[in-house]
């Protein structure tokens, strides 16, 4: 059985794994779209 994970989560703990890391990397990591991450990283950059 697997657990979904938040895609802000997701987003997030993928671009702590790769560090520094085009929006596209990071997406392909968390498996999530592109649209989406480009999103959560404006928020992240925000805070």
């Amino acid at each position: 059985m697997s657990l979904h994970s938040d895609p802000f989560f997701r987003t997030f703990h993928a671009l702590r794994i790769k560090g520094f890391a085009k929006a596209e990397v990071v997406a392909e990591v968390a498996d999530l779209p592109l649209v989406i991450v480009e999103e959560h990283l404006a928020d992240l950059q925000a805070r």
